[in-house]
């Protein structure tokens, strides 16, 4: 559209299905009193499905599409500016319907000083829908931006106006980093600020909203698109000490602060039934009425009484959300800052850090329900009920762990080599999983009643086979070797936050052990339909009985190798429990469950890097290369467990489990040290996975089966529970010694600048514990070792993200 010089004002007005507003909206601006020559409309369709387009075409000038899915509102209202000819460009949302003097009014607030790049108004004080919560957040925003008059650090897209050159030269709104409606407005004021212009509030410039708010939605909005997005974006960019933002004053901090302590205090005082957490929370409700009596009595003057009261709740859960954004947001502001250090010292790549980050979260966050959860189980079933559970999981895992893990990693590696197959080699890897655990079921069925058992234990085992068919059908293989770590997180969480819940509710003492291998099949079904449901969509055919065939036999070699790294993690529980004592399995159980939880996060390391390594192919520099930054992952997650785990050993072990659990803490100083060493050995199962040396990697391990087998037979009957940690240590002793051989044969040279930093600072972690942590408890030794260990870790590399610095620049996707 070629620029027409009497043009003022080009109004956009994105929308996405709003075929309900969208005429009511384009009315109320054609009705204006600014004359329609000096203004054009330009309607931007964000992937709407319904007669939207149609309606706008009746109105618009321009009606502009971004294609056949919604890009967000930053999208639309950039793709508008592009086809905008006036030197101003207004922003009017689809629900909003403008007074009749608005545009004029956004046309003389811009010129009446030099210095201004944008201006905007406010909701009016009649909203279209009547329901309470619409009623209130609308006439909050009214009253919000009318007592904050004058000068601005933010915009507001909903009815504002911007300077076009001053828009163009920042960028526009952020379209990639929102790419669905959240504070893309806020975010361009800060950028126009920063430019050095002044953004103005005239409420004069008013529109009518025409949305129906609903209590949901309203929690959502208020916590994932306006709270969390804001509070990283306040601490990703300098502070405008010059002008004022609206709802974030010292009122509003003041009593959101006010709002959570009440909620604090009155839980306390009816929890513990202390009369004065009620008067606590009596005086900071209080305090918290009297810091908003002025809005308060607003919404009092405007609706009367009884509404004023039906919005004092409602006006709370929106300060308590507001709390709520504030640690959310500094986690996710911290990742943010992790990632682009990653980034600056991987050759300007951080992707193995941002996958292992989710991966790892979401493993930390399962481990840890999981951890209540065997604390609850622990307590419940004593030591008797609690060892024959373990070993009913181990005799399972010998079965189902090693064939589920050993075929998903070979389709971990043919998704990442063609991820267009993704579908077909999920169901052919799901297919033969389930085929093995059918077979294991029988097995260990039959074990159950061969091996020289006790009823209880027997009856234990049997039910706990029901464990393999959702380990089977889990298909979190596929999204990693797509990278698409997070769902997995989510899943693991799922898993056993479904399990802990269940576990809450139906198990309350021993005699209820039967119920626990149940309770834990259903958890495990959970996650696998969650991660299923998405692959389920569009075709997937039942794979025919070739490609299942394939699939088992290309997984072979390395099921044999993880069969056999499945006897060192559990075989020595299986012979705890045929030559000891169920008690002393508990024990040896108990210490494992906090092993896991390290493991699993040294586990998330290892898996961040496998699309990397599985890209680089045959190439040995590049394989050499990965695996280094692997190492020296995997070190700084585990080495804080492991180095403070062995130094707080006993007292961490009565905390989680009890006093009488104690008596296990050698072992697990024992098992700690061997998961040190597994994350170093570990790091190289991707390489002979990817390199297709899965045969060396089952000869290595079926060394060092034999020496965990026979040191386990000698030991065992002498040490019970600290020989078959020191036969752990040992065998995953033997295995390194026996990696690093093969690895120098194979050409691969591992870098160890990158892994000294976790070494030093764990040194560091264990001198500071020694001599400050004496007579203190369990949580405090924690926090002071965590701060020591991460201050030494960022001392020896200046920041923490150093710890990935690379050989070579990571592997271009």
């Amino acid at each position: 559209m070629p620029r027409t010089p009497d043009r003022l004002l080009s109004v956009v007005v994105p929308f996405h299905n709003a075929s309900f507003q969208l005429a009511r909206c384009l009315a109320a601006l054609v009705a204006s009193d600014l004359d329609r020559s000096k203004w054009e409309l330009i309607v931007v369709d964000d992937g709407s499905t319904d007669d939207s387009r149609a309606i706008a075409e009746r109105f618009a000038d321009r009606v502009i599409s971004t294609g056949n899915f919604a890009r967000g509102p930053a999208y639309a209202r950039n793709r508008g500016v592009e086809a905008a000819t006036a030197p101003v460009i207004a922003f009017v949302d689809a629900d909003v319907l403008v007074h009749l003097d608005a545009l004029s009014l956004m046309l003389s607030s811009m010129s009446s000083a030099n210095d201004i790049v944008a201006v905007f108004g406010s909701y009016d004080d009649s909203p279209a829908e009547g329901n309470t919560i619409s009623q209130y957040r609308n006439l909050l925003h009214h009253y919000v931006h009318h007592r904050n008059e004058g000068d601005a650090s933010t915009f507001w897209a909903g009815c504002g106006v911007v300077n076009a050159k001053t828009f163009r030269a920042v960028g526009g709104f952020n379209e990639k980093a929102y790419p669905r409606p959240q504070i893309e407005d806020i975010e361009l004021g800060r950028r126009l600020r920063t430019a050095g212009g002044r953004i103005v509030i005239d409420p004069r410039i008013q529109g009518t909203h025409l949305k129906a708010w609903s209590f949901v939605p309203m929690l959502r909005t208020d916590l994932f698109d306006r709270g969390i997005p804001w509070v990283r974006l306040l601490l990703s960019s300098p502070r405008d000490k010059n002008a004022s933002t609206p709802s974030l004053g010292v009122r509003e901090i003041t009593g959101t602060i006010s709002v959570a302590a009440w909620l604090f205090f009155a839980v306390a005082g009816l929890f513990w039934f202390r009369p004065y957490g009620l008067v606590a929370a009596a005086i900071f409700f209080a305090v918290s009425i009297w810091v908003n009596r002025q809005l308060y009595s607003w919404f009092a003057r405007f609706r009367g009484a009884g509404f004023a009261a039906r919005v004092i709740p409602l006006h709370f859960l929106y300060q308590l959300v507001s709390l709520m954004a504030l640690p959310l947001g500094l986690i996710l502001h911290i990742r943010d800052r992790l990632l682009k250090s990653a980034a600056k010292y991987s050759g300007g790549a951080g992707t193995s850090v941002g996958r292992f980050l989710p991966l790892a979260s979401g493993e930390v966050g399962a481990r840890a329900v999981a951890f209540f959860a065997t604390a609850y189980l622990a307590r419940r079933l004593g030591a008797g009920g609690f060892g024959e559970v373990s070993f009913a999981g181990a005799v399972v895992a010998q079965f189902g762990i090693a064939l589920a893990t050993g075929i998903g990693e070979i389709g971990s590696r043919e998704v990442a080599r063609d991820p267009s197959a993704m579908r077909r080699i999920a169901a052919a890897g799901a297919s033969a999983r389930l085929v093995g655990a059918l077979i294991a079921m029988v097995a260990v069925i039959v074990l159950a009643f061969a091996l020289p058992l006790d009823s209880g234990m027997r009856n234990v085992t049997a039910l706990s086979s029901l464990f393999l068919v959702p380990l089977a059908l889990n298909t979190g293989w596929v999204y990693k070797g797509l990278g698409q770590t997070r769902k997995v997180g989510i899943s693991l969480l799922l898993s056993e936050s479904t399990t802990l819940v269940l576990l809450l509710v139906l198990v309350h003492h021993e005699s209820h052990v039967l119920r626990v291998p149940a309770i834990q099949a259903l958890g495990d079904l959970a996650a696998a339909f969650f991660l299923a449901a998405p692959l389920l969509k569009g075709r997937w055919k039942l794979p025919k009985r070739d490609a299942i065939a394939r699939m088992s036999r290309a997984s072979g070699m390395n099921t044999i190798s993880r069969s056999l790294r499945t006897i060192i993690v559990s075989f020595d529980v299986v012979l705890l429990g045929l030559m000891v004592s169920s008690v002393q399995v508990g024990l040896y159980s108990a210490a494992y469950r906090i092993v896991f939880f390290v493991m699993a996060i040294m586990s998330a390391a290892h898996v961040a890097f496998f699309p990397e390594m599985a890209r680089a192919g045959n190439d040995v520099r590049l394989q050499g290369a990965v695996l280094s930054r692997t190492l020296a992952l995997s070190l700084t997650a585990v080495t804080p467990f492991v180095v403070g785990g062995i130094l707080i050993a006993p007292a961490l072990m009565s905390l989680v489990f009890g006093v009488t659990y104690s008596n296990g803490a050698v072992a697990l100083q024992l098992l700690l040290l061997s998961v040190l060493i597994i994350g170093i050995h570990g790091a190289a199962r991707n390489f002979f996975l990817i390199m297709q040396r899965t045969g060396l990697e089952a000869s290595i391990m079926a060394v060092g089966v034999i020496a965990n087998i026979a040191l386990n037979l000698m030991l065992i009957p002498r040490l019970g529970i600290t020989g078959a940690a020191v036969a752990t240590v040992a065998a995953e002793g033997i295995i390194l010694i026996l990696t690093i051989v093969a690895l120098a044969r194979i050409g691969i040279r591992i870098q160890l600048g990158a892994s000294v930093a976790p070494v030093m600072a764990g040194a560091v972690l264990a001198g500071t514990i020694l001599v400050f942590g004496r007579g203190r408890s369990v949580v405090e030794l924690i926090l002071i070792g965590g701060i020591s260990y991460f201050l030494a870790l960022a001392a020896v590399r200046r920041i923490i993200g150093r710890f990935v610095v690379p050989i070579v620049p990571e592997i271009a996707a």
